[in-house]
């Protein structure tokens, strides 16, 4: 389904003391205008609706993390006692933005409209996945809706604060090396041709390292755009082969898995976030077929998707869990064990969560590794750019200076 799109509405009306009052207001629909007047207590004179600019649409758009903070919040609040829809209402109030505002009305008008909860979420936006919807039908059939919630909320605050942290340890070395870039970029094409016209009109022989970056320069001021066009087809080129050709797609996917360093990161971030929705499903009551089918769809690695999808069927068939997991060869030991343990003693669900936990820790320890080794080599290349444009400006000045002696 396509989610609804918000719009600018101009209302006018007058107030309960007949005073004449006018404002705006970004949301999805009419009703909903009208809605929010109504509470208040504003009779309605006339509503204009305009279309609302792209920019601004793109900053209302709801998120994850406004998502996940929803989730959280309606289960504190039922957990509390308050109705669905009361609590609903509630967490609207105290909302800024127009998009999950949006998004909370529409989901308490499908409410009130007698539609189940399942049925309303999966209805009124595609921010609740398949895994959210399953768990939260779970929850509602077993009158454990706010447990329901309550795990979801955790699960994808946990799946969040491992991306966050791994998006924030990218952030500094790529703009150090942007920087660097840039800078470099700015002396090969501004700085450097000027040094050269200046050193071409004493008639000095150059030195060999000098040389070759006015060399370097030339040649990025001559190739430069067709380089940069070239690698631009190269990246849009690679992208649309692994959208579009699944054979392509899988080799990436396993070249991703054996890059060093960043690979093992990569298969310990799949692995995590496919056993910590594998514990939750369970936890949360799903049978283990649908949480399998649920925990698969984390994969965005063809790799895992196959495998996965042969363990689903040996697991059908009625093989245990953790020897279809060896059998497809794409998970490590530690998982299979404790698996096996967990189905031997009935705490699947258990096992599975230290499995997890284990697993975002190493990535924890891996990102800071990362973090504290890439800031010392950043420094390295950064002051060796930036020395040896140096070295290459200042060696014909000593030399004009012996000719001029």
């Amino acid at each position: 389904m396509s989610a609804p799109k918000l719009s600018r509405y101009y209302w006018c009306g007058f107030g309960s003391n007949a005073q004449k009052q006018q404002g705006t207001m970004l949301a999805i629909s009419r009703s909903q205008v009208l809605a929010y007047l109504d509470d208040k207590s504003i009779d309605v004179s006339f509503i204009l609706k305009r279309r609302l600019p792209a920019y601004r649409r793109m900053r209302e758009r709801v998120n994850a993390k406004e998502i996940t903070l929803l989730t959280r919040q309606w289960a504190s609040m039922i957990d509390a006692g308050l109705p669905i829809t009361t609590s609903l209402k509630l967490i609207a109030n105290n909302l800024t933005k127009a998009g999950v505002s949006s998004v909370i009305w529409l989901i308490r008008q499908k409410l009130e409209s007698g539609l189940s909860v399942t049925q309303t979420l999966k209805e009124s936006s595609t921010h609740f996945d398949s895994l959210y919807l399953a768990i939260i039908h779970a929850g509602e059939s077993s009158g454990q809706l706010a447990g329901s919630l309550r795990r979801i909320a955790t699960h994808r605050e946990k799946i969040e604060y491992i991306r966050s942290k791994a998006v924030g340890a990218s952030i500094y070395p790529c703009l150090i090396f942007g920087t660097a870039w840039l800078v470099t970029l700015l002396m090969l094409t501004q700085v450097i041709p000027e040094l050269e016209r200046m050193f071409e009109s004493y008639n000095a022989p150059l030195p060999w390292f000098t040389q070759q970056v006015i060399n370097l320069s030339q040649t990025t001021i001559n190739y430069g755009l067709h380089t940069t066009l070239g690698f631009i087809l190269l990246i849009v080129s690679i992208r649309l082969g692994y959208r579009y050709s699944i054979s392509w797609k899988k080799k990436l996917d396993r070249m991703k898995l054996l890059v060093p360093v960043f690979g093992k990161l990569y298969r310990l971030a799949c692995l995590s976030q496919f056993i910590r929705t594998l514990a939750t499903c369970f936890d949360s009551g799903l049978p283990i077929t649908p949480s399998l089918h649920a925990a698969a769809q984390t994969f965005d690695n063809t790799f895992y998707q196959t495998a996965m999808y042969t363990v689903t069927q040996e697991v059908d068939s009625g093989v245990p869990i953790h020897q279809a997991m060896r059998s497809s060869g794409a998970f490590d030991e530690f998982i299979m064990q404790m698996v096996m343990l967990g189905e031997e003693s009935g705490r699947l669900a258990e096992m599975l969560n230290r499995v997890a936990d284990d697993y975002e820790n190493e990535i924890e320890k891996i990102i800071d590794y990362l973090s504290r080794a890439i800031e010392p080599i950043v420094i390295v290349v950064l002051g060796t750019i930036v020395a040896s444009l140096v070295t290459a400006m200042y060696l014909p000045i000593f030399n004009l200076v012996n000719v001029m002696s």
